[in-house]
C-alpha cells in the first residue's frame, strides 16, 4: 500500500516539473527578477526538484525491489529518461532550450539523494548488527 503513495508522488512531482517546464521565458523571466538576490536560483530548482523526485522513486523502488543494484540501477534510468524528456519537451516551450547542463544538474541532485538513502541503509544495518 505504501508503494502506491510513492508512486502517486511521483506521478504528481513529475507533472509539477512538466508544468513548470511548459512556462514560457516571459514567465520564468518575472519570477527570476522577483528572486535576483537568488544568483543560481536555475541550477538551485533543477536540484531541488529532482532530489525530491529521486526521493520518490527511490522509496517506491524500495518496497518492490530488494536487490540493491537492480534498485539504483532501475533509479538512475528514471532519473534519466524523465531528466531528457524534460530537456526535449522544454525544447519545444517558446524561449526555453534544451541544455544539457540543466540534465547534468538534475543528476547531481538525484545522485545527492541516492548517496544519502545508501549511507542511512548502510548506518541502519551496522547499528541492527549491533544490537
Amino acid at each position: 500500500m505504501k508503494g502506491r503513495y510513492y508512486i502517486f508522488f511521483s506521478i504528481i512531482w513529475m507533472i509539477f516539473i512538466f508544468f513548470l517546464s511548459s512556462q514560457s521565458s516571459e514567465k520564468f523571466q518575472e519570477f527570476s527578477d522577483s528572486v535576483k538576490w537568488l544568483k543560481f536560483q536555475n541550477f538551485i530548482a533543477h536540484f531541488i526538484l529532482y532530489f525530491i523526485l529521486g526521493f520518490f522513486y527511490i522509496n517506491f523502488l524500495h518496497i518492490y525491489i530488494k536487490n540493491t543494484i537492480k534498485k539504483i540501477l532501475y533509479y538512475f534510468l528514471l532519473i534519466i529518461f524523465y531528466s531528457i524528456f524534460d530537456e526535449i519537451h522544454q525544447y519545444f516551450v517558446p524561449g526555453r532550450f534544451f541544455e544539457t547542463i540543466d540534465i547534468f544538474i538534475n543528476l547531481i541532485g538525484a545522485t545527492t539523494l541516492i548517496i544519502i538513502f545508501l549511507s542511512k541503509k548502510k548506518s541502519n544495518s551496522i547499528l541492527n548488527k549491533n544490537n
